[in-house]
């Protein structure tokens, strides 16, 4: 598409260029014959046709900038990547030695094949392993209410039974800070 942009623009450039050198020549001949009233008749044709080459030029030039060179936009998700691979590479099979993609040097699609089962494979195997985490949190979930309550309790009554020496809540797997609290912010 550039080339043709490019074209456009010359050949536009050019004429006119062109126009306006016989439009400045007619004049000073016209000048030193002394006939300046057959000038604006033949500036006027001149005009008529430069008129129509333009719209033309315009018209082809409209044509080809509504035309884009097209935008590939690859999703961040592994999964949807690894099903463009596959369609990618059967459509590679599908065309075999006519293949465009035979010219890659550092890509071989022999080998990137496997690549993309295996991938695939995976992702399937991660989520159905996240629905199984998912079940397994759900139920862990339900029972911390019961837990908690336990745990809390316990403490608080091995912290009582233990008096001066809140310490000794170690030994039963509680992590015990003795620093003294610093002074909150006062609100503004």
């Amino acid at each position: 598409m550039n080339g043709v942009f490019s074209i456009i623009n010359i050949v536009f450039g050019i004429l006119f260029y062109v126009f306006i050198i016989i439009n400045i020549v007619f004049i000073i001949v016209n000048i030193i014959l002394g006939k300046m009233n057959n000038i604006f008749g033949l500036n006027v044709i001149f005009l008529h046709i430069f008129e129509r080459i333009i719209k033309l030029l315009l018209i082809l030039k409209l044509n080809t900038m509504s035309r884009t060179r097209g935008r590939v936009v690859l999703t961040q998700n592994p999964k949807e990547n690894l099903e463009i691979a596959k369609k990618i590479y059967a459509k590679h099979q599908e065309l075999g030695a006519s293949s465009p993609l035979l010219i890659l040097e550092d890509v071989d699609w022999a080998t990137i094949a496997p690549k993309i089962d295996v991938g695939l494979e995976a992702h399937t195997q991660a989520e159905y392993h996240k629905a199984e985490m998912e079940k397994q949190y759900a139920a862990r979930d339900l029972q911390m209410p019961d837990v908690n309550k336990a745990v809390k309790q316990s403490i608080a009554l091995l912290k009582a039974s233990f008096g001066d020496n809140p310490k000794k809540l170690g030994d039963w797997g509680v992590q015990v800070d003795d620093s003294p609290k610093g002074k909150k912010p006062k609100a503004q």
